[in-house]
């Protein structure tokens, strides 16, 4: 770990065509925090990562989250909007990163201790990328090193390679790719805890007023949940997701 600058870039705007304005929106809805403060806190409390930075991009409605990333002590970047993947790459650049987490803003239910453990593992086995496939949906961990994610310059992308990052990686046999799997029991494949839709933010609501009358986060919170109110899934299991999380 003492020979990786590890870093983590948070992809995140503030539009959204679902719901729009929803990594703002207060979890729960009377609190303090919004998906992004539940984000830095739980990364914020790892010693691992060098540089954790909020990469958003140029479009005006973007730039009230630079308050944000400063009051919370986050790197902050202004990217292109729609070449994500170019956004990226200059944050790479910028920060002199070589292994990077990727998270995403509407992804609020982070556990730190098992990104930490993919990390460790993806530096010790020389993954190129690592992804976990068997957490809720919005939770599932991705971890690429910067070397392998630089060299797509020198590859034929099409505009969906540019816009979900990561997504090259499966689609070639030109990397080595680990898919790692949690040591749980449960189908939490079927759970969805990410922001896209108003019934996903009646559910984290729910969930985080959860959370902070338990003082709970991460899988620890979902077992709660999954044992105590596992009716609670009902109130958006029907949502489908349109583009990789």
């Amino acid at each position: 770990m003492n020979n990786h600058s590890v870093g983590v870039i948070i992809q995140a705007r503030v539009g959204s065509s679902r719901l729009p304005g929803k990594i703002l929106m207060k979890l729960p809805f009377n609190g303090s925090k919004d998906s992004l403060s539940w984000i830095f806190d739980e990364l914020k409390s790892s010693s691992i990562f060098k540089h954790i930075i909020l990469a958003t991009s140029t479009a005006p409605e973007n730039q009230i989250l630079s308050t944000l990333a400063a009051h919370y002590g986050i790197g902050y970047y202004q990217g292109s909007e729609n070449n994500v993947l170019s956004r990226f790459a200059d944050v790479i650049r910028l920060y002199g990163l070589n292994v990077v987490v990727r998270i995403t803003g509407d992804n609020p239910i982070i556990d730190i201790h098992l990104i930490e453990e993919v990390v460790k593992s993806h530096i010790k086995d020389q993954q190129d990328y690592s992804y976990t496939v068997n957490l809720p949906l919005g939770m599932n961990i991705e971890v690429f090193s910067t070397e392998a994610f630089l060299s797509f310059k020198d590859y034929e992308l099409d505009d969906s390679d540019r816009e979900h990052v990561t997504i090259y990686f499966k689609k070639s046999n030109k990397f080595k790719i680990r898919e790692y799997y949690i040591n749980h029991s449960l189908d939490y494949e079927k759970i969805r805890v990410t922001l896209d839709y108003p019934n996903d933010y009646v559910l984290l609501n729910l969930i985080m007023q959860i959370a902070e009358s338990q003082s709970i986060n991460g899988l620890k919170l979902i077992e709660w949940v999954n044992g105590e109110m596992p009716w609670l899934w009902e109130v958006n299991n029907k949502m489908q997701q349109i583009t990789p999380n």
